[in-house]
C-alpha cells in the first residue's frame, strides 16, 4: 500500500489530533474538501483508521469524526531502562495495552540474549486473546544513554555496562521479522504524549523527565526536536554551580547532581539522625538506610517540617531552569514525568512560583504544567508511538 505525502499528513493529523471531521482536516492542512474525501477514502480503505461518531452540533447535520483503528493493528514498543529493566508492550492503535512483560535483567545481560528475550515476550503476548490475528507494524525501542537512532546502535548504556556500540535494532529486526527502530528513552516519552497523552494537539511542548537523571524533551511545529546526534535534551549536565562536585560526565556542578531522586533521598538520609523529631525518623525506623524516596514525599504529605524543605530545596533549581526554558523556548506546555513526580502537586506549585517570579510574564502567565499520564510505562508506549511517526514519515511502507 502505497500512502503518499498528503494522505500521511492526513494520517498524523487524525493520529496527533482526532477524533476529527473532514471539515476539520480540511481546514487544518489547507486542502480542499474534495481532496479530503479521496484521502481519507483512501485510509479507510487501508485499515488504519474508521468512522467513530458524530461531532456535535446545535444545528444543522452533525459531523461524522475519523479516528485511528483500534482493532486491525498492533505496534511494539520496548524499554531497556537504566536499571537494567526491560519492558516489552504491545498495544493497538488506540493506546491501549493489550500485552506487556517485564523482567528484571543482569547487567551482563548481551544485545543478543535481550533480543531473545524481547522476541520470547512478543510472541507470548501474541498468543493471548485476539492478538494472533493482528499485524504488529514495527516496534520501538527506548534505551537509556547515548545512542544513534539513525544506525541503530546504542553507544553505552547504564543498565548494561558491557554494551559498546551495540547494534541492537539489527539484532531485534531479525528476530522479530518486523521494521525496528531506536531512540533514547526520553524522546520516547515525548512521543507518547505527543502521540496518545497531554501533548496531544499541542505543536510546541516540553517534556521533562525527573528521576535517577534529568533529561528533557523537545517539540518544536509538532515534530520531536533530536538535535545533530539524536541526543537532545541532556538538561542534567547544564552546569548549575561552577564549583559543585564533579559529575560522572566529567564536568563540574551539572544539575542533575542537585536535582535528582538519587541526590534527595542522599540529602534526606544524611539530614537524618537517631533523635530526629522528624516523621521521616519514623518512617524509616530510625535508620536512614531504609529511606526511600516514597518516605520523604508521604513525610511531606504529613506536613513534615524537614520533607517539605528538602522538597523546596531540590525542586527550586527545576523551577528556575524551568523560568528560563519558557523564556527560550516560549512553549505552550511542560509535561512532567518521572520517579520524582508524585500524584500531589507540591512540585507543580514550587515550579510554578518560580516560573510566575523568572520568567517574562507575558510568557509565564500562559504556561501550562502537567504531570504525564504515563510516568513509568511511557518509554515503551513511545516506542508504538515511534512506529506511527515512522509510517507518517514514510520510512514503514504498508
Amino acid at each position: 500500500m502505497d500512502l503518499n505525502n498528503d494522505t500521511l499528513q492526513v494520517l498524523m493529523l487524525i493520529g496527533r489530533s482526532g477524533p476529527i471531521s473532514r471539515t476539520g482536516i480540511a481546514t487544518a492542512l489547507s486542502l480542499t474538501p474534495s481532496r479530503i474525501s479521496r484521502l481519507v477514502d483512501s485510509l479507510l480503505c487501508s485499515g488504519l483508521i474508521h468512522e467513530c461518531g458524530q461531532e456535535e452540533s446545535r444545528r444543522g447535520r452533525r459531523s461524522v469524526l475519523l479516528g485511528l483503528r483500534e482493532s486491525n493493528f498492533l505496534l511494539c514498543g520496548v524499554l531497556l531502562s537504566h536499571n537494567s529493566l526491560l519492558q516489552v508492550v504491545l498495544l493497538d492503535l488506540g493506546a491501549n495495552i493489550v500485552g506487556k512483560k517485564e523482567l528484571e535483567l543482569s547487567p551482563e545481560t548481551s544485545p543478543e540474549k535481550a533480543a531473545d528475550l524481547i522476541a520470547d515476550a512478543v510472541d507470548d503476548s501474541r498468543s493471548k486473546g485476539e492478538n494472533g490475528g493482528r499485524r504488529i507494524l514495527g516496534a520501538g525501542i527506548g534505551a537509556a544513554g547515548l545512542v544513534d537512532p539513525g544506525a541503530g546502535i546504542i553507544h553505552n548504556s547504564p543498565g548494561f555496562p558491557s554494551w559498546r556500540e551495540a547494534r541492537i535494532v539489527e539484532i531485534l529486526s531479525s528476530r522479530l521479522g518486523i521494521p525496528t527502530f531506536l531512540d533514547n528513552e526520553v524522546a520516547l516519552s515525548t512521543l507518547a504524549e505527543m502521540w496518545f497523552g497531554k501533548g496531544r494537539g499541542c505543536s510546541d511542548f516540553l517534556f521533562l523527565n525527573l528521576g535517577p537523571g534529568l533529561r528533557m524533551g523537545i517539540v518544536i511545529n509538532g515534530s520531536l526536536y533530536r538535535g545533530a546526534t539524536g541526543n537532545a535534551g541532556e538538561l542534567g549536565h547544564i552546569t548549575f554551580d561552577p564549583d559543585g562536585p564533579f559529575c560522572h560526565c566529567g564536568n563540574a556542578g551539572c544539575l542533575e547532581l542537585y536535582v535528582s531522586s538519587d541526590a534527595l533521598l542522599a540529602e534526606a538520609r544524611g539530614a537524618l539522625s537517631p533523635r530526629s523529631a522528624s516523621v521521616l525518623a519514623e518512617l524509616c525506623g530510625r535508620d536512614p538506610g531504609n529511606l526511600d524516596i516514597d518516605a520523604v514525599f508521604l513525610a511531606a504529605e504529613k506536613g513534615d517540617r524537614l520533607a517539605r524543605s528538602l522538597i523546596n530545596r531540590f525542586f527550586t533549581p527545576v523551577g528556575r531552569i524551568a523560568a528560563d526554558l519558557i523564556n527560550i523556548f516560549d512553549t505552550e506546555k511542560i509535561i512532567i514525568s518521572g520517579s520524582l513526580m508524585r500524584d500531589n502537586d507540591i512540585m507543580i506549585r514550587i515550579m510554578e512560583e518560580h516560573i510566575m517570579h523568572r520568567s517574562l510574564p507575558v510568557l509565564g502567565r500562559k504556561i501550562v504544567l502537567e504531570k504525564s499520564e504515563f510516568n513509568s510505562i511511557g518509554t515503551a508506549m513511545g516506542g508504538g508511538a515511534l512506529v506511527l511517526q515512522k509510517i507518517c514519515d514514510k520510512e514503514i511502507v504498508l
